[in-house]
Formats: structure tokens, sequence, C-alpha cells
């Protein structure tokens, strides 16, 4: 699976000059200069980097230790890595050279156990460093790929060129079991909860399950030419793959049924799946630079990770609570946090609420602006909101009495900003984002972008304002909107020229 794409081969805080305890209301903002739309599946993901110390390493499997750390194999630098959930990575030579390591999983005996593709060998290493071989006899290309803690307490590995699933003890014993259908292109790997072992096929369009005693049977997948490739056991009893070529994730029911989703976004090639911490399916995009999320009723939300065509390969549950996956073009490993929901538990049918009758809710305290000066209007359900925020300019300035002529002065701007808290888009803190006038949400930077400039003076018309358009907020509870206004942000946060006027919950 690996050696097959192989061969076809990039802050500081907004502090105007007041403390953080006379403005809490943008204590939090973050600058890194990495644009992200709220308005792409419900916000894209945050994700962490870190570079691995080895150039050109080309990370390919990932699996979480027992060590509380994870471990990765290096393609092309003959390498295993580890590294900390904190970031810190070591690197451990593979004796045999130009093994092209690929798949690797924990192991039943405390270790970690590795495939080397070109190396025609099955490895292991202590949670110390230390690494033992194991030879495959079989003659001629093997193409050792994934690799799988099975039900019997052994290893099970796929042989994508000897058309083979291979298992092999903790003591280092191996055994071989060809693929019924010649030329199948084995790939992925994974235990099922049926007791079975579970595998694709990435040449002949099926889904394979191999019983600990060797007894093979064979699923064709609807989709023709779909190259079948990871696969996991998933949280619902399930098996789930990824469908390469068809932009597919598939499931799989232990009795043979099939049923297939199309990601969103076309040509992401999907890789690598696994389960994550928060009950649903998580799966790589290397073609679209992205990490998908599929929950257990099939509804897929994309992520965008950080660096600019960095190939994300390979993904795993740590044990942190993220996701971690390898970034193969850019010799990263990388891990993203799933969207948590801060507030109550939510499905895209449910009803949008109406506003807050108080401002309580808020994390941060209203400013000046009268509440009679804003009317919200949500509608919709949270798979598909609408939120219009109407602005009473009469209003804004006159705590909330009308006023024939107005109170605006001359050059006043109006800002829109979101306050999406820690834990949800993967985000590690709360996190502010403006709505300018282009229309599209971005991380804040400073100065903070106006959503409408230069207000006339004593102006009383009312400005509409459509912050939500048919979006998907199911990964955005906990979320607040705020309305300000001023002469400048610097102006604005000074003088607590703002309001909370909708929170996500």
């Amino acid at each position: 699976m690996w050696k097959s794409l192989v061969r076809q081969r990039e802050r500081k805080l907004y502090s105007p000059g007041f403390k953080k305890s006379e403005h809490a209301l943008w204590a939090y903002l973050r600058l890194t200069l990495l644009s992200i739309s709220l308005a792409v599946a419900a916000g894209v993901g945050y994700s962490a980097e870190f570079a691995i110390p080895t150039a050109s390493s080309y990370p390919t499997g990932i699996t979480a230790g027992p060590d509380g750390n994870l471990w990765f194999t290096e393609n092309l630098a003959n390498q295993i890595g580890r590294i900390t959930p904190a970031g810190v990575i070591t690197e451990f030579v593979i004796p045999t050279p130009n093994s092209d390591p690929s798949g690797i999983a924990a192991g039943p005996d405390g270790n970690l156990w590795f495939t080397e593709f070109s190396g025609k060998k099955i490895g292991r290493i202590t949670p110390t460093g230390v690494i033992t071989e194991f030879a495959i006899q079989t003659a001629g290309l093997i193409g050792a790929d994934s690799i799988t803690a099975g039900p019997d307490g052994n290893l099970w590995f796929t042989e994508s060129y000897a058309n083979k699933i291979g298992r092999i003890t903790p003591a280092g014993v191996i055994s071989e079991f060809s693929v019924p259908t010649a030329n199948s292109g084995p790939s992925g790997i994974s235990a099922g909860p049926d007791g079975n072992l579970w595998f694709t096929e990435g040449n002949t369009n099926k889904i394979g399950r191999i019983t600990p005693a060797g007894a093979f049977t064979e699923f064709l997948i609807p989709t023709a030419g779909s190259q079948p490739w990871g696969i996991t056991a998933g949280p619902d009893g399930n098996l789930w793959f990824t469908e390469n070529s068809a932009n597919k994730i598939g499931r799989i029911t232990p009795a043979g049924s099939i049923t297939e989703f199309v990601i969103p976004t076309g040509n992401s090639g999907p890789a690598s799946i696994t389960v994550g911490p928060d009950g649903n399916l998580w799966f790589t995009e290397p073609s679209n630079n992205k990490i998908g999320r599929i929950t257990p009723a099939g509804v897929i939300t994309e992520f965008a990770i950080a660096t600019t065509g960095g190939l994300p390969w390979t993904i795993t549950a740590g044990p942190d609570g993220k996701l971690w996956f390898t970034v193969w073009g850019a010799d990263k490993i990388a891990n993203i946090q799933p969207p948590g929901a801060t507030g109550a538990s939510v499905t895209p049918t449910t009803p949008l609420p109406p506003p807050a009758t108080t401002q309580t809710v808020f994390t941060v305290p209203t400013g000046k602006m009268p509440t009679a000066a804003v009317s919200v209007s949500p509608s919709g359900t949270f798979g598909n909101a609408t939120l219009v925020v109407t602005l009473d300019l009469s209003k804004v300035l006159s705590d909330g009495v009308f006023s024939a002529s107005g109170q605006f002065a001359d050059g006043y701007n109006i800002y829109v900003a979101a306050l999406v808290p820690a834990g949800v888009l993967g985000l590690p803190s709360a996190t502010w984002f403006v709505y300018p006038s282009t229309r599209s949400w971005a991380e804040l930077g400073s100065p903070i972008a106006a959503y409408k400039e230069s207000i006339a003076e004593n102006a009383t018309d009312t400005v509409e304002i459509s912050i939500l358009q048919e979006m998907d907020v199911t990964g955005l509870v906990g979320s607040e909107i705020y309305i300000g206004y001023g002469t400048s942000d610097t102006e604005m946060l000074s003088e607590s020229r703002y309001r909370g006027v909708y929170k996500v919950q």
C-alpha cells in the first residue's frame, strides 16, 4: 500500500496597550497567520506539527505505544521514530539497510512491531529502542505492508506483492496464507469485532476476511475500481475502510453487507482510517491535504492540516485524546484534537435554539452596546444553520432609546467576531475569528478587519448582518458571536464597545 505511492512520486498576542484584567474580551487572542474558514465543514481543524530531525525521512505508519508515546516508521530514512505527546522525537536505526519500514502496530508483548517492505522482514522494537528482525521465508517480492495485533495473541500482516496474509508470533515464528483471488494486492489489515482479521484487496476491489485458523472469505465492493486501502474496526461493531480511487468511505458488517459514503471533497485519495476518542472514524486525505471525520451514521466533516502539500498519511488515536498522523510529504508528525462540544450534545437535525435571554452565558462580559440595539434571528438546524443580526444604529449610543438624529460619530466601523473555545475545531486554546467585509471567517490578526466601514455620522438606519448562512455548526457548540463598533479596533476594545449576541449551545 505505502510503497506503491512512494514509487509514484512546508504568535503572538494582540495586545494594543491595555491590561488583560481590564479587557477580558480579547485576552485569548492568538495570531498564527493561519487562515481558517469556519464555513468549511463546520470549521477547519487546527493541527500541531513536529518536524522529524532526519530530512527526507518520509514518515509512513504510526501507532500508539504501550509507553504512552507514539511510534512511527521512517520509510526512506530506514528508521523507527518515537514521539512523546509533548513532541520530543527520538529515532532508532533499523539494522537492515534500505528496509523501507511501512506499517507499525503495538503487540501483545509490550513491544512495537513493524513491516519492512523491501527488507522482507518483520521487525520488533522495544520501548527502549532495541530492534530484532525476523525474515519472511517466501522467495521473491513480498511487499510486507500493514500490520496489526490479532485476537489470537499474534501479529498479522499483509504481503501486497506475494498476495498473502502473514502471521507472526511474539516469539518470531512466521506463517503465511495465500489469498484466494490472485494478484489481490492485500493492503490494510485490522482485527475485527468477530474474532477474525479483515483486510483490503486494493487490486481486486474486495474486502477479505481471514480466521485465526487461516480460512478466507472475500466480499466484492459495489463501486468498481474503488481501490480499498486502510481498514479499521469501528465503534459500531462494523469494519470501516477507505476507497482510495472512488473517493469514498466504506462500511462492512461482519456478515459482509457493504455501505459506501461519498467524501464531500473530490479526488481526496482517502488512505488510512482509525477510531477516534470521540466515537467517530477519522481518516487521511493525502490528495487534498485534509483529515476527515465520519460518524457511525455516515456524516463526514473535513479539516485542513497546517502544512500546504503535506500529504497526511497514516492516522491513529493517541494516549492524549488527540489524533496523530504522519505528514509524509513534509517529514513531520502532527496531531489534531477532535472538536469537542463544551455545551449540549447536538445532532445535525436539532433545531437551532433562540438567542440567550441574558448575557451571563457568554465567556466575555458584554460592553457598552445596549441590548435594544441588537436583534438576533437564528433559524434552521445545527446541520443547516442561518443567523442574521440586525443592528439599529439609532439605538447604539442612546442607551437603547430611539434617537431621531442618531449619535454615531463620523467614521465608526462595525466589527463581527466569534470566540471559539479550546477543543472545538481541534484548537488548543480559545481563539478569536473575525467576519470582515469579505464575508469569509478568518483567524484574528491585527488590526481587526471591519465588517462594515465608515458609518455615516449620526446614522439612524439599520444594518443587517448575515453571519451564518446554511452552515453546519454541529462542531461549533460552545462558540460565541460578538458585535462591536468603534473608530478602530483599538478604540472599540479600549472603550468596551461590544456585545455578545449569540452562543451555539
